[in-house]
């Protein structure tokens, strides 16, 4: 085998298994250290790394390895042919063989079962994706910024078809649209006023920033909503919001003074306090637990009389349906699968399949009907949110017993 491509002896099957283990987050340091050193060989294999792990073409080209015929005595000799290319010949593959056969190596450790089949020596074997599930032709667009924003009027502007630049003024605030985010900045010289309040609301497959007149940043993401005033003028700065928001608050004194001005978010069941600080929060109706995750500062979360201080790394839950208030704080968190959407991110490194599948249905827009019980256990995905739902779904099948079937916007789900 070539090492000048693979650069490891165990050629494309044992870096197949690395990268399999590097897109699930299973990677050793060891593992890891070879897979840098992999990847500092050639810009070839730090090309054909990105092209797999960071873009659309792992799944596709899994698709299209197995739904090559190819006539062999068995399926294991045709499979070891196709990820171990003769010496002096693998030079000379195609850059897509090339992908090809990467791809390859990492089925194997994906697709079980697939090397026991041997077939007769006048058999044709056709491969394919262990009955990928059947789709309409018509694939969806992953999501984009947009929202629709509900001044205090009750007059609602959508935020998709207005232009950069859009000014609109609120009291003494000045609100402008650019680039995916909408700004509130103080008019100069404008006294503080009536409070007046706004709510900005993304439908799935919409997610929209927003900078708050305090300096506050504010990524909200599909199926949710923040309600908050144009200008924080009391001893509090409070908002309130539905769905998921990420957070970055910068601390703020009162005027005059060195009392310190607390940010308060509030859901339907649980209160999160900071002076300034980056955090998460988690509040969606349709969900079991309510969440706030802490990445920076400190944060305290109530709910009834129960009362929780976060340091970086924990993460408070509070169940929606349970009576008693109770606060569950995790010590260790998954910070990083906490706010992988607001970095581009679909994510599940300890989440249940339903609660993975939830992501994809607020994304993509896309309703779930399940056809069979799915079992709560847990999956590891990370995919892009740059990808169509039909490469998402590819993923989905190779991670897990899952397959799909598209009916107009209903997404048919089952476990085999």
């Amino acid at each position: 085998m070539n090492d000048e491509l693979y650069g490891l002896s165990g050629g494309s099957f044992e870096m197949g298994s690395i990268i399999r283990k590097y897109t699930r987050q299973e990677i050793n340091a060891e593992e890891q250290a070879l897979l840098d050193s992999w990847k500092a060989k050639s810009e070839e294999n730090r090309m054909l790394f990105e092209e797999l792990v960071h873009g659309d073409s792992l799944p596709v080209e899994l698709a299209n390895y197995h739904q090559m015929e190819v006539r062999k005595e068995a399926a294991g000799e045709m499979m070891m042919e196709m990820t171990f290319p003769a010496e002096g010949n693998i030079r000379s593959m195609p850059w897509n063989w090339k992908r090809m056969a990467a791809a390859a190596a990492i089925v194997l450790f994906v697709i079980t079962g697939a090397l026991l089949l041997f077939i007769n020596k006048d058999q044709k074997a056709k491969i394919t994706t262990q009955n990928v599930s059947k789709r309409s032709t018509k694939d969806k667009a992953p999501g984009r910024d947009g929202a629709t924003l509900t001044l205090a009027s009750g007059e609602q502007i959508v935020l998709d078809s207005t232009a950069n630049g859009f000014v609109i003024e609120q009291g003494e605030t000045a609100i402008v649209k650019k680039d995916g985010m909408l700004s509130y900045s103080p008019k100069k010289g404008g006294e503080e006023g009536k409070v007046l309040y706004n709510t900005l609301s993304t439908p799935r497959g919409r997610q929209f920033q927003l900078l708050l007149p305090d300096g506050s940043k504010l990524w909200l993401n599909a199926a949710s909503s923040v309600k908050y005033p144009t200008v924080f003028a009391g001893k509090e700065r409070v908002i309130e919001i539905n769905g998921e928001a990420y957070f970055e608050v910068p601390p703020l004194t009162r005027k005059g003074g060195k009392e310190r001005v607390p940010f308060i978010v509030k859901t339907s069941d649980m209160e999160v306090e900071v002076l300034g600080t980056e955090f998460n929060v988690k509040a969606y109706k349709d969900e079991t637990n309510v969440s706030a995750t802490l990445l920076e500062g400190k944060v305290e979360v109530k709910t009834g009389s129960s009362q929780a201080l976060l340091t970086p790394g924990k993460q408070a839950i509070v169940g929606q349906t349970e009576s008693t208030n109770k606060i569950t704080v995790i010590e260790n968190a998954d910070t990083e699968e906490a706010i992988a959407w607001k970095n581009g991110l679909i994510a599940a490194n300890k989440a249940t399949i339903k609660e993975a599948l939830m992501q994809i249905s607020r994304w993509y827009d896309v309703d779930l009907q399940f056809k069979n019980e799915i079992k709560e256990e847990e999956i590891r995905i990370r995919v892009p949110r740059t990808a169509s739902l039909s490469g998402v779904l590819k993923i989905f099948e190779l991670s897990s017993r899952l397959r799909f079937e598209m009916q107009g916007n209903k997404l048919i789900v089952w476990q085999q």
